[in-house]
Parts: C-alpha cells; sequence; structure tokens
C-alpha cells in the first residue's frame, strides 16, 4: 500500500507544479518551486518503487515515518505554489483592489532602498502575514488595505537578513550576524530575527509601521505573551521605540523622536499602561541600528518636508512631487488618520499612488 500512497502524493505535488508553471512559467520562483518539486517526486519515486518490487515485503514504521516527512514538505510546497498562484489570478482577474500591484511596489521599493535583488513574490493565506524561504514567498490577506501594508516591510527583513551582504566580504550576511550577537538576550533564537525584521520595517518606513502595529494588530490582553517564534509585542514595541530614539539622537532631526511619541500614545491607548515592559532585559536596538547604518544607510527613512508635502497631496488628490517614496506616502495616510481628517477615498488613492509606474 505505500507505493500507492506514495505515487498519489508525487502526482498531488506534480500537478501543483502544473499549475503555476501554466500562470509563472520561467518566473524566478515558478523555477525554483519545480526544482523543490523534482526533488520530492523523485523521493517518492524510489518508495513506490522499493514497494513494487518482487522481493518487498509490507512496508515498516521506518518508511512509513519516511513517506510521512515526505508528505509534510510536499504540503508545505503546494501551499506554497497555491498561494502564489491564487495571487496572480486574483490579480489578472482585478479582484484584489489594486492591493496586488500596491504591494508589489512597496517590495520594489524596500529592495531597491536596500541594493538587494528583488525575488520576493506575493502570495495569499487567509492568516496573517508570513514570510517562508523556500520560493522567499510573502503570503498576505488576499485584499490588505494601506494600513496593513506596512507588515510588507516585516517580512521582508526576513528576505534582507538572508540577502544583505558585507561590503567588504560578500560571503558574510550582517545582519545575521546581528542576530547571532543579540540571541542570548532573547528566550528563543527566532525572536531575534524577528526583532531585526521588526527594525528593518521601521528603519525603512519610519513610524508607518509600528504604527499599524499597535493600531490594528496587537491584543492588549496577551500582549506580555511570547511564543516559540515570536517574541512578546512589549518586547517588540519596546525595542522599535528604543531605536526610533535611537535614530532621533544619531541624526537630530526630530522626526524620529516624535513617531515615537505618537507610538506611546496608541500604545496608552491601547494597553493603558504608558510604554511597553522591557520584557527581556536591555534593547539590543543600539546594536540593530549600527548595523542598519552600515550596511544599509540608502534605506533609511526620512521624512522632512516630503512628508507635509505627501500628506498634502492626498488630501487634494494632487499628484505628489518627485522625490515622495511609498514611505511617505504610508506615513501621510497614518498622520491624516490619527489627525482625525478624513479623506474621502483615501486607503484606495494610496494604493493607486503605490502602484504607479512612473
Amino acid at each position: 500500500m505505500i507505493g500507492e500512497h506514495a505515487a498519489a502524493e508525487a502526482e498531488a505535488l506534480r500537478r501543483s507544479a502544473d499549475l503555476l508553471a501554466g500562470l509563472a512559467e520561467g518566473a524566478p520562483a515558478e523555477t525554483d518551486l519545480r526544482r523543490h518539486a523534482d526533488h520530492l517526486i523523485a523521493e517518492l519515486a524510489r518508495i513506490a518503487a522499493a514497494a513494487q518490487s518482487p522481493t518487498a515485503g509490507p512496508a515498516g514504521p521506518t518508511e512509513w515515518e519516511r513517506l510521512a516527512g515526505l508528505r509534510q514538505e510536499a504540503a508545505r510546497l503546494r501551499a506554497q505554489a497555491l498561494s502564489y498562484a491564487q495571487a496572480l489570478l486574483l490579480r489578472r482577474a482585478g479582484l484584489d483592489g489594486g492591493a496586488g500591484e500596491a504591494a508589489e511596489a512597496l517590495v520594489a521599493f524596500l529592495c531597491r532602498a536596500a541594493g538587494l535583488d528583488n525575488r520576493i513574490v506575493l502570495g495569499v493565506d487567509a492568516g496573517p502575514e508570513s514570510f517562508t524561504r523556500d520560493l522567499d514567498l510573502v503570503r498576505l490577506p488576499p485584499h490588505p488595505d494601506v494600513w496593513h501594508l506596512p507588515a510588507v516591510a516585516h517580512e521582508s527583513g526576513h528576505y534582507a537578513v538572508r540577502e544583505v551582504r558585507h561590503a567588504a566580504d560578500k560571503d558574510r550576511r550582517p545582519l545575521r550576524e546581528l542576530i547571532e550577537l543579540i540571541e542570548g538576550g532573547e528566550a528563543a533564537p527566532a525572536h531575534a530575527e524577528e526583532l531585526v525584521a521588526d527594525a528593518f520595517a521601521t528603519y525603512a518606513l519610519g513610524p508607518a509601521y509600528p504604527l499599524s502595529c499597535v493600531a490594528l494588530r496587537i491584543d492588549p490582553t496577551t500582549a506580555h505573551l511570547s511564543g516559540p517564534t515570536h517574541p512578546s509585542w512589549d518586547r517588540r514595541i519596546h525595542v522599535l521605540l528604543h531605536l526610533l530614539a535611537a535614530m532621533d539622537a544619531r541624526y537630530g532631526t526630530g522626526q524620529y523622536g516624535a513617531g515615537a511619541d505618537r507610538v506611546k500614545t496608541l500604545w496608552a491607548r491601547l494597553t493603558g499602561r504608558p510604554e511597553p515592559d522591557r520584557d527581556g532585559g536591555p534593547s539590543p536596538a543600539a546594536s540593530i541600528l549600527a548595523q542598519l547604518d552600515r550596511h544599509l544607510p540608502a534605506a533609511r527613512y526620512e521624512a522632512g518636508s516630503l512628508l507635509v508635502r505627501a500628506r498634502e497631496a492626498l488630501r487634494t488628490r494632487a499628484v505628489p512631487p518627485p522625490g515622495v517614496t511609498p514611505a511617505h506616502l504610508l506615513n501621510a495616510a497614518w498622520s491624516l488618520r490619527l489627525r482625525g481628517e478624513r479623506v474621502a477615498g483615501l486607503d484606495a488613492r494610496v494604493l493607486t499612488l503605490l502602484a504607479r509606474k512612473d
């Protein structure tokens, strides 16, 4: 029987790979998926062939455990293929409200600012945003609005951890080295990477990322709880506030400190506490900022007058002036929201501007 099981699993994986090939043939992600799929299919074929040997007896626990492991890998790969395929179909049918194009433009902006080749692809998922390394796939809700879009920068931060290279030694990964440096102070190794991804998002998008988290993503009743893969929201926001303060001290513009004040105001409204608890010891924000400044200086968000001009363009539906980036548009939208200014069609307007090709 194990041969039939293995053959059925291989066929299901082959069909998922063929489906994606029909939608994105030749795309790097499709090529990567096909390579992974072919490897798993070959492993499954070996199990099927062994089971059909004239001398083969009933499969034992070891063979079934091996098949179970391959099934898990195949299921993960099928889920990624279907997630990517669904996103492509929604976008081509015009059913995503322009969110897919806006998210793609934001990813392209972040990679360009960080000096990275952009191999990230977008998929859809009913759950929270996530990043999977097999395809460099960022999963998003089917209709991410402009308010949740800053989370894309966090997921892109996981990509940056792997891809950012040391200027003097291309084999070194400074953000990965940073994670290893700060792991000792975290409850689990994965927590350090989450903090670096948070920091990347805040460094590149400014206050828009932590504002989005506090306003829309954090449950105040569980903000103090950590898990196997993520530190508590107390810990995460504590580090981001320290990062904004460190940026303000280093650049002396006042813009980052003002952003931190807005985050604190929302946090107090959400939790009833003036600031998040340390929950884990000293903040690694200074070490993180030093590495980001050293290796990704062009990615740093600077508001200046461009934030004011982006906000005015959103109010008046004018074309934003040159120099206004996706980061300025997201921060301008949050600024209008927090000021209580009601701008008709703001969400759709920002998504359209983000997706501009000019």
